[in-house]
């Protein structure tokens, strides 16, 4: 496995170290990908400020000892030689220093791994492709073979094995991209997709094709997954969704859903005009068009 989130253990715990540097490790193992050396280099250097900070925390001395030794040589709390040490102590004891390092490290980190998504994406997109490829040309050499089905080989010959094994692997691997890509996503204002459009992650689906894949997702096949059977829509055109496509295509469907309903309105429309249509009222709308012109 990749070593992304062994580069920020402190994030072990939040959601960054959970979710998103987890993502970006399994999306790296699944496409045999290594992270950008621009995000592995800023993740690294905020590690090394986080780790720094502590060391310095740690290198203060407790407030009982401050005290004790004022104790012991009569110096003053206020303005003997640690007074600003036990000020800082104090403050620092009261206001839970860290914690508040450890909120910002992981806003930090957060806001550099969004300001390398596009990187990320751009890395993944070309062995996406290369999936989608295989996966085209088991469907085309291999006409009704399930690539899911694990049964499948034991009817192919060892040619058709060859060509049906890179197909199943590649199915997998979109899977997986479904699967963690909108990790991903949820860092920025778009949100984690819902499942039922996760599918736009691997092609600007239209309304019709989501649809299709929605009937599907009680087949054995899906495991009750939204988004299970991609390659079984025809005519589409995988290519992987940064955060800025994926809006894109959301847009797209806002687009698709407005001119559906504006065309069911007009036809709902048509329909009561044919419904109330008779002679007279239809000579006097024809005669009120030719007023109004």
């Amino acid at each position: 496995m990749t070593d992304t989130i062994n580069m920020t253990q402190g994030l072990a715990g939040s959601f960054v170290g959970r979710s998103a540097l987890s993502a970006i490790d399994t999306l790296n193992d699944a496409l045999d990908v290594k992270t950008p050396t621009a995000l592995t280099k800023d993740l690294n250097r905020l590690k090394e400020n986080h780790d720094r900070i502590f060391a310095e925390l740690k290198e203060q001395p407790p407030i009982s000892e401050i005290v004790s030794q004022a104790v012991a040589t009569g110096e003053s709390l206020l303005n003997g030689p640690n007074a600003s040490t036990l000020t800082a102590a104090v403050t620092f004891n009261d206001i839970h220093i860290g914690s508040i390092v450890e909120a910002a490290y992981e806003k930090q980190a957060r806001a550099t791994i969004v300001k390398h998504l596009p990187a990320l994406f751009k890395t993944w997109a070309k062995p996406v492709a290369e999936a989608w490829e295989a996966i085209t040309k088991a469907k085309h050499e291999l006409p009704g073979v399930s690539l899911r089905d694990r049964e499948a080989p034991a009817g192919l010959t060892p040619t058709q094995f060859k060509t049906w094994a890179p197909g199943h692997a590649a199915v997998k691997t979109l899977d997986v991209v479904l699967d963690h890509a909108g990790k991903l996503y949820a860092l920025t204002p778009i949100g984690a997709p819902v499942q039922h459009r996760k599918g736009l992650i691997l092609a600007p689906l239209t309304l019709e094709q989501l649809q299709q894949l929605s009937e599907q997702r009680h087949t054995p096949d899906a495991r009750n997954r939204y988004i299970r059977r991609l390659e079984d829509i025809e005519g589409i055109q995988i290519s992987l969704a940064d955060p800025d496509e994926f809006k894109n295509r959301l847009n797209a469907l806002k687009d698709q859903r407005s001119a559906r309903a504006h065309t069911l309105a007009e036809q709902e429309k048509e329909a009561r005009r044919r419904d109330t249509a008779t002679p007279f009222n239809d000579s006097a709308q024809r005669a009120l068009a030719q007023l109004n012109q």
